[in-house]
This record gives C-alpha cells, structure tokens and sequence, in this order.
C-alpha cells in the first residue's frame, strides 16, 4: 500500500485480528495513515475488531483519533440459524 498512489476506496476493510496472534504491524499510527491515504474523501475504513483476548476498540480509537477522524462502533449480533457469528467493527 505504501508504494502505490492513492486509490480512492470507498470502503476499505481491515480484518485480520480475529485469530491468535495479532498482526500488530497493521494497528500502528503508520499503518492508519496508508488506510486513510487510500481512502477518498468520505470514505469508510471498517476495522474488524473481533478477538477473544484482546480489546482492540481503543487502540482503533486513538488511531482514529490522531488522524482527526470519527470512529463508530457496529457490533452485529450472532445469528446461529444463519451460520454467523457475533462480530464487532470500527468504522471511521
């Protein structure tokens, strides 16, 4: 991401904190920056932040923060009869 121009998402989803261990390198202040690089203006960065060990909220939110952004919590409740499973994201 870093090498290539802005692209201009509407949405850029970022989930890969779900397992055991967390790619920290994908929560760091330089990290966010390539996220919102990438983004066009009004653009959503959806953050999943589904894990059982770690509360990964606040560390969305100081990142969010540093950047001036709003961040939004969505948590999507389990549905069993569906196959889906209880899941949180931050959207900025």
């Amino acid at each position: 991401m870093e090498r290539e121009p802005a692209q201009q998402f509407d949405v850029l989803v970022v989930d890969a904190f779900s397992g055991n261990p967390v790619p920290v390198h994908l929560l760091t202040l330089e990290a966010f920056f390539q996220y919102f690089r990438h983004l066009k203006p009004g653009g959503v960065l959806a953050v999943h932040i589904t894990n059982r060990f770690l509360d990964l909220q606040p560390v969305v939110k100081t990142a969010a923060d540093h950047f001036a952004q709003d961040v939004r919590l969505v948590d999507a409740p389990s549905i069993p009869e569906r196959q889906m499973i209880t899941a949180a994201f931050c959207l900025s």
